[in-house]
């Protein structure tokens, strides 16, 4: 078993996909990747109904997902629910691998600034300034 820290990712589109496969990996992280904000929660011990700042039973260095993952016609709100489970863990300060840290992204910074504004605290950016801080080791 590595000792190395890891990343749960849910992303929408491919080349983020692969961009992220290369960025993690330099920045000393091991990628475990989720078909949906349901699978980040089943994979992080979280059982559906679980209390919403319920810890998750297998804890993540990084947790990275699509904001507008849309379900029930409710935009945000998946992604809002796995920030309740991790918020008292998440860590904006902290180094790269180190503490935990949470974002959900967007490629349009109209949906960045639509869930800033519905989510006050979770924090949000674009997909290309996230790649900006991996590729600066900054997250």
């Amino acid at each position: 078993m590595s000792d190395k820290p890891k990343a749960l990712v849910f992303l929408h589109g491919e080349s983020m996909r692969a961009l992220l496969g290369y960025l993690l990996p330099s920045c000393g992280y091991e990628i475990e990747y989720a078909d949906s904000v349901d699978d980040m929660l089943e994979k992080m011990g979280i059982q559906e109904g679980s209390e919403p700042d319920r810890l998750p039973e297998k804890q993540f260095s990084r947790y990275i997902l699509d904001v507008n993952d849309v379900k029930d016609g409710q935009t945000f709100s998946n992604a809002h629910r796995l920030y309740g489970h991790v918020e008292s863990l998440h860590d904006e300060n902290a180094a790269v691998g180190q503490g935990t840290k949470y974002v959900a992204v967007s490629a349009l910074e109209g949906t960045v600034a639509k869930a800033k504004a519905e989510c006050p605290g979770m924090p949000v950016m674009t997909k290309d300034n996230l790649a900006s801080m991996l590729v600066a080791k900054q997250f």
